[in-house]
């Protein structure tokens, strides 16, 4: 279907230039929506007005473009904008660009009244918090993910649900590359400290202020001096030495394997191994954590602790290592004197034992049972 195709704004309506656009000429036979360098490539073939320093209006892409409409009526034959001595465009600009600022601030301000102070939800171990605040605090204090403060943020919760649904689909956020299982993804993010945004991705502009605040200035401006940083002697950037690690990583089973908290046995996927647990041990470590992720990185780390101190988890009592003595071996001798038992009832690790802040350490930089508990 062929037609007008106007857009028309409303107080609640926000940056459309950081999505998508329709294109407001009367005249055009556009159908569907475009993104903004499009949306100018746009202007300058269809409707023959070049737009010059268009970075400067992407911000304000959507009612810049409704002003070149009012402007195209008065001027029938008008070709370029935006050149240093058009001063009506210079003024028109930074209307728009003021009256975008306030309202975004305006938003951000109910937000911080309201949205910020409402429970949310870890990004990566389901944990719930009692606001906003802590949310983010968690992120970055224990998965290392920093996306920014919450107050240089606007749409926070649109931001969050983007991010969310990104990384429900196995993509890492920052090189969008997709991966077979949630756990390959979250290590090829932790080898590849891609627990962050990447500012070269414009999917995200729309969610920090800095883009509203100057005309033409991105949050990439601000974040070019850090980028320098990683830049070697040679002038590369080492991101091809890093690609060929993790890859040598992720292709080595060695290093994915998931070793047993009970004993020796290694398994290619943390499923495995924690259905062994369940069937040849008798320990259901899904059970144990009663769904709780802290609960649970708390006892995995005290149990490998255990394990390498050669002490029983269960009762602490010494294990036979002289005698190479599995596990399950003395469960039968102690069966008297400890909590452990030989028979087939479920085990479990008593809490108090585990129970404490100093097990949230890793034992393992990379335990891969520690992704059975986002499940």
């Amino acid at each position: 279907m062929t037609g007008v195709c106007i857009m028309t704004f409303t107080p609640d309506v926000f940056p459309t230039s950081f999505s998508l656009l329709y294109c407001p000429f009367p005249s055009c036979c556009l159908d569907g929506p475009l993104k903004s360098d499009e949306m100018i490539e746009h202007a300058k073939q269809e409707h023959s007005i070049t737009i010059h320093n268009p970075e400067a209006v992407l911000p304000i892409l959507d009612r810049y473009l409704l002003s070149l409409v009012e402007r195209s009526r008065d001027t029938p034959n008008l070709k370029e904008v935006g050149l240093e001595s058009d001063l009506l465009d210079h003024t028109i600009r930074v209307e728009l660009q003021t009256k975008r600022l306030k309202d975004i601030l305006n938003h951000q301000q109910l937000e911080r009244s309201g949205l910020f102070k409402q429970p949310g939800e870890c990004l990566f171990c389901r944990e719930h918090f009692v606001d906003k605040y802590a949310v983010f605090k968690h992120m970055f204090q224990v998965h290392s993910f920093n996306i920014g403060q919450l107050d240089n943020l606007v749409f926070v919760n649109e931001f969050l649900a983007v991010l969310r649904g990104i990384l429900s689909s196995n993509t890492c956020i920052y090189c969008n590359r997709t991966f077979p299982d949630a756990h390959t993804l979250r290590k090829h993010m932790r080898c590849k400290q891609h627990f962050k945004i990447n500012s070269h991705d414009t999917r995200f502009d729309k969610y920090y202020i800095v883009n509203y605040m100057l005309p033409g200035m991105t949050w990439l401006d601000l974040s070019d001096d850090l980028a320098n940083l990683n830049i070697k002697h040679d002038g590369s950037s080492g991101e091809e030495d890093a690609d060929e690690q993790w890859e040598a990583a992720l292709d080595d089973p060695a290093d994915m394997r998931t070793q047993c908290l009970l004993c020796d046995q290694q398994f290619d996927q943390p499923e495995d191994c924690n259905e062994h647990m369940t069937d040849f041990h008798k320990f259901d470590l899904k059970g144990q954590c009663e769904g709780d992720f802290y609960t649970g990185v708390k006892l995995i780390n005290y149990m490998r602790l255990a394990y390498r101190d050669g002490k029983c988890p269960f009762c602490e009592g010494e294990l036979c290592h002289e005698d190479d003595c599995l596990l399950e071996d003395h469960h039968i001798q102690m069966q008297e004197k400890c909590k452990c038992t030989g028979d087939d009832r479920q085990q479990r690790v008593p809490r108090e034992a585990y129970d404490r802040a100093e097990y949230l350490i890793p034992f393992y930089e990379d335990d891969n049972l520690i992704s059975l508990l986002d499940d």
